[in-house]
């Protein structure tokens, strides 16, 4: 009994002393590097052939990544952020990327810089094998797309409006370059139809530059499979509109076959051929008011002034002769038609969607955004967002009469993306969101001065203010200088929290 008095003695006295000659320790809780977010503005990956490496996070984020955030990776291609996940040697040497961390609802950007190792270096690369010296008409009639001369293994892609030419370098793409391209066109006294020259150059990973030349020849003109003319005879429900104005036409006004001859005599590799045709008509019954069918019989000539051969080609053709001169009615809506970008930030809308009324007497053929009848859809973007577009609609009936008048689109981005997430706070309000001039917050969490941050997605400050917030009233805030119809990130913050959030500027 009498130990134990002592110790509680001796361990009295030492807490005495502690006090009185050590000063009072106060905890303060430190800021936590998941705080700092930030993002490496280069970041330097080496590639190998072959090689699929997945993403690591840490190398991207200076304080490296927080087991208990959440992060979203994307890559800035073709206009539009998109998810990486891994990387390989398919992949440009410089892109650039954003990461958002969902738990601070903040985003930082960078540029990665790939290092391609394993790259050919100890020869010069072989182009392909392919001959193009006996081409036929129609195929030298599409020269231009007779793809480049390159390895059966090597793939050809066209990205942000370069030719790259994968899987021919070890260590990455090829981009490849039109240097010139020239034809000469065919005469009797030479022993071909027409010559086409393109030369090229290629850009491999390691900086060094090839040069290459393919030629395309097409002899004198043959009989091919190719030549034969369309039989239209055999057909199920065959037609073409004989009132179109498109058509070539004859001395009789009747379609001169320019369009179903499939534009067969190409200017270089038939420039020594004519051609010539006769029309019969076979029969011609009247099916309604409006539409009477037509069979005729086209027998074309064809003569080469070379050789003097002549050549004769029957061709079957079914026409609908369209009796129609009335222009048909059309009735636009009065109101303005409003629709929701969805998340995707891509719209496309028909223009048989926007409640149109309309009639004709033979019938309605299409509905366009143009005269010419060729554009039948309008897509959106977020640019489009947020302000009232006069849109012009045109209805073609089956003889190409046709009538137009304008409606007003108004194209509203995802509200969605600017609510706050209740989780984080219940009593913060951002407000109209999307907004034109004026934001509204309100805040319960917030007292006295505050700073408003705001950055568009690759990081970039475009504005700042700093206020004092009253509790009671919501604050009026002015953002300049952002862009129509853009999503940006604002920062609501003061000395102890912090809260952001997607907006849109209308």
């Amino acid at each position: 009994m009498k130990q134990y008095s002592n110790f509680t003695i001796r361990f009295t006295t030492w807490c005495i002393i502690l006090f009185f000659f050590f000063p009072t320790f106060f905890i303060t809780a430190q800021p936590s590097p998941c705080d700092n977010f930030s993002c490496h503005k280069n970041v330097s990956l080496t590639i190998q052939r072959g090689e699929i490496r997945p993403i690591n996070l840490s190398d991207f984020l200076v304080n490296g990544v927080c087991p208990d955030h959440s992060y979203k990776l994307t890559i800035y291609k073709d206009g539009k952020y998109l998810p990486l996940t891994e990387i390989s040697y398919h992949f440009p040497a410089e892109f650039n990327y954003n990461i958002f961390d969902e738990n601070l609802h903040r985003g930082c950007n960078g540029t990665v810089n790939l290092t391609f190792i394993d790259c050919d270096t100890n020869e010069p690369p072989q182009k392909g094998v392919n001959k193009f010296s006996e081409l036929l008409c129609l195929e030298f009639s599409n020269y231009k797309n007779i793809p480049f001369n390159v390895p059966e293994h090597v793939s050809i892609v066209l990205e942000n409006k370069k030719i790259l030419a994968y899987d021919w370098a070890k260590c990455g793409p090829v981009e490849i370059k039109i240097v010139r391209e020239n034809t000469i066109p065919g005469a009797c006294v030479y022993d071909f139809g027409a010559k086409f020259y393109r030369t090229w150059s290629t850009s491999w990973p390691d900086k060094k530059t090839y040069t290459f030349t393919d030629s395309f020849t097409y002899l004198k003109f043959r009989i091919d499979s190719f030549l034969v003319l369309p039989n239209f005879d055999n057909v199920q429900n065959p037609g073409f509109d004989f009132k179109d104005k498109s058509w070539g036409r004859d001395k009789k006004n009747h379609p001169n076959g320019a369009e179903t001859s499939l534009n067969l005599f190409d200017k270089w590799s038939c420039s020594n051929v004519a051609k010539t045709y006769d029309d019969r008509i076979l029969e011609s019954n009247k099916v309604d008011s409006c539409h009477s069918l037509k069979k005729i019989r086209r027998e074309w000539t064809v003569m080469d002034w070379c050789t003097s051969e002549v050549l004769g080609y029957p061709q079957i053709i079914h026409l609908i002769d369209i009796d129609d001169q009335e222009i048909p009615s059309i009735v636009c809506p009065t109101e303005i038609i409003e629709f929701v970008l969805p998340k995707s930030n891509l719209l496309s809308i028909n223009a048989n969607e926007l409640g149109l009324s309309s009639n004709d007497n033979c019938g309605i053929n299409i509905y366009t955004f143009d005269r010419n009848a060729l554009d039948t859809f309008r897509t959106f973007t977020l640019s489009d967002t947020g302000h009232i577009q006069d849109i012009e609609v045109w209805v073609h009936d089956q003889a190409g009469n046709k009538a137009s008048c304008n409606i007003k689109i108004l194209v509203k981005a995802d509200v969605s993306i600017g609510v706050f997430d209740p989780s984080v706070s219940k009593n913060i309000k951002i407000y109209p969101n999307p907004f034109k001039e004026e934001l509204y917050i309100e805040s319960k969490d917030f007292q006295g001065a505050a700073e408003v941050l705001i950055v568009d997605l690759l990081g970039k400050q475009v504005w700042q203010v700093k206020f004092l917030i009253d509790s009671q009233n919501p604050t009026i805030i002015r953002p300049t200088g952002l862009k129509e119809g853009t999503v940006y990130i604002l920062s609501f913050k003061n000395k102890f929290q912090s809260y952001s959030a997607k907006i849109i500027k209308w």
